[in-house]
């Protein structure tokens, strides 16, 4: 008997154990403590609803975008405004929104040409997109990700009951490939370890994040922390924000919203494992020996 492997083996197993069992927890404090926003509910007739722009980031996206767009078209929040930001696609993404955008006085597209330098191809888009938006309330969608169509103006809500100037989503996983299954699970349950949603909704605690694939902010607070630009070079831009949001406190509020917004983020092993390394180590700073520390 190999004993070395054996102890590798062994050490590996426990720590699939501990490992499992610490995202157990997190998800049982997560439902105890974290609100789930559903959908429907009634509309108040007499609440003042302000404009809200959605802006949608799209580089290459003709798989997906049609979908996305849809999604936020079919809202029933009143009033709002759909920013496509067509960022140097090469695809037939800006043929798409062109068909959808001929009888929709609601949807506009920006186009982005060239991007400019010390910026992140994501972040870039997103300041184009503002820059266009005359909402009161700005929200953020992935291209990869489609919502509810009540989920704008339960968002609102959710803001306005709780109070604050943020609020964003955990989402649906949409998981069909065999290695989509087997590895996005673990690394969501590991990025909940690392940022426990409870304490990201706790006021008192310095722990801080966002969900990039959809988010609602007032333009108050955005323009408060300096919007994207302050953010422009970082690689999980949306935690950038979130974490600015509430070291300003202004109020961020980070929910179940798994019956709102659903996602498809990879569709493959390269695809996944490179996706969540860079989220989790960019989300420590690049720090791996900070991430080991946080998980186990």
């Amino acid at each position: 008997m190999n004993h070395p492997l054996v102890a590798v083996a062994v050490a590996v197993l426990l720590f699939q154990i501990y490992f499992w069992a610490v995202g157990l927890r997190g998800l049982l404090q997560t439902r105890l403590w974290v609100p789930s926003i559903r959908p429907g509910g009634k509309r108040n007739s007499s609440e003042d609803f302000p404009l809200i722009s959605v802006i949608v980031p799209a580089h290459n996206e003709q798989a997906t975008i049609k979908e996305c767009l849809l999604s936020v078209l079919e809202q029933d929040y009143p009033y709002y405004e759909l920013i496509l930001v067509n960022d140097r696609s090469e695809d037939l993404t800006a043929s798409i929104v062109s068909d959808l955008a001929r009888c929709r006085s609601n949807l506009r597209i920006v186009t982005v040409r060239e991007l400019a330098q010390g910026w992140t191809g994501k972040c870039h888009a997103l300041d184009a997109g503002v820059r266009h938006a005359s909402g009161e309330w700005l929200a953020f969608l992935d291209a990869d990700s489609s919502l509810e169509s009540s989920a704008l103006r339960q968002c609102y809500q959710a803001a306005w009951k709780h109070k604050v100037n943020m609020v964003t989503l955990s989402p649906k996983f949409i998981l069909k490939t065999f290695w989509e299954k087997a590895l996005q699970p673990a690394f969501a349950v590991a990025s909940s370890i690392l940022f426990p949603l409870p304490e990201i909704n706790d006021p008192e605690s310095p722990v801080a994040s966002a969900n990039g694939m959809f988010f609602l902010i007032s333009r108050y607070a955005y323009d408060q922390i300096g919007g994207h630009h302050e953010v422009k070079s970082l690689a999980v831009e949306d935690i950038g924000i979130g974490k600015r949001v509430k070291a300003s406190g202004l109020g961020l509020l980070f929910a179940n919203g798994r019956h709102l917004l659903r996602t498809r983020m990879y569709t493959g092993f390269r695809a996944t494992l490179d996706g969540w390394t860079r989220i989790l180590s960019a989300s420590m700073n690049y720090r791996m020996a900070t991430v080991v520390w946080h998980l186990g």
